[in-house]
């Protein structure tokens, strides 16, 4: 069992869900009672690609609940999850600054740049280093590299983080269908991870129920209406950002909800964004200064 870090079970999610929407594209427009229409369908489904793409959702999802993941970052010393800026030499003297990203496993994640394994040689050696702290180690060709840990990246806005409000557990809620999705994906993630002589096997038993009453209990929000709304999904672009991100509004946290896919209606943003329509801007106070952006794709989730 492999500790994933938040941005690792962030870009398996997008992953997963992108599988997901390619194996179910072909039926989309199925009609079980137009025959020629059920023909059409059938003909447009390639059954050995969907069974590749079965493969592959199976093994990133086995990935995503098989394993545990890192529930809070350190900025002492550098561990799984730790952000850091190293410094690099070699004998020749020829110097290299890199910004790199402690992790446990790659688990064949292509997209994730700039990381380092704890089992690698360098990984070995930075694990627990402080910072200012020199280390030396030898790579794939035999080569002494020495280095030091020049710091330890801090700002909590440089790290995805889950959304996560402990010791409010409540029995009734109401949540969006990928928060339910969610509450199943971590009670298989217990559930696999889990062993009887852990000493977190209790507090993880307790969760499990927990969750199980939850699911059973909560109601299942949806939204119909052309303005946000709990459930509501949409993207937000903000003035001076090159890049743009789907979120979901929800009324609060119940599991491990990513906080850069998720919006709790009470939070801050939440309050600014909450009865906008498409295309509609706002502005929020951020602690660096005012923030301006407007709200757009604004979707409808169903049942």
């Amino acid at each position: 069992m492999a500790m994933l870090i938040p941005e690792q079970i962030s870009i398996l999610r997008k992953k997963r869900d992108e599988l997901l929407e390619r194996l179910v594209e072909p039926t989309k427009n199925f009609d079980f009672r137009n025959i020629e229409s059920m023909k059409e369908t059938i003909k447009k489904i390639d059954y050995n690609e969907s069974m590749q793409i079965m493969k592959a959702w199976k093994k990133i999802n086995d990935i995503i609940t098989h394993n545990d993941f890192v529930k809070s970052t350190t900025f002492d010393s550098v561990s799984i999850g730790t952000k850091f800026l190293v410094q690099l030499n070699n004998r020749n003297k020829s110097m290299v600054i890199k910004n790199l990203t402690c992790i446990d496993n790659h688990f064949t994640i292509k997209s994730m740049k700039d990381t380092v394994t704890v089992n690698s040689p360098m990984g070995c050696e930075i694990l627990n280093k402080k910072e200012g702290d020199t280390f030396s180690y030898k790579n794939g060709s035999s080569e002494k590299i020495y280095g030091q840990i020049l710091s330890i990246i801090k700002d909590p806005n440089m790290y995805i983080s889950f959304l996560r409000k402990d010791g409010e557990n409540v029995s009734e809620l109401n949540l969006t269908n990928s928060q339910k999705l969610l509450l199943k994906e971590e009670k298989a993630r217990l559930e696999n991870t889990s062993h009887l002589l852990s000493p977190e096997f209790s507090t993880n038993l307790a969760r499990v129920q927990f969750i199980e009453t939850l699911l059973n209990n909560s109601n299942l929000i949806e939204s119909d209406k052309d303005v946000i709304s709990v459930g509501s999904e949409f993207k937000i672009h903000y003035y001076g950002s090159d890049t743009d991100n789907q979120y979901e509004l929800i009324n609060r946290a119940v599991t491990d909800e990513l906080s850069d896919a998720f919006i709790e209606k009470d939070s801050d943003l939440g309050k600014r964004i909450l009865g906008l329509s498409n295309n509609e801007k706002f502005s929020i106070e951020l602690d660096n200064g005012t923030r301006d952006g407007f709200v757009y794709d604004l979707k409808v989730l169903k049942r």
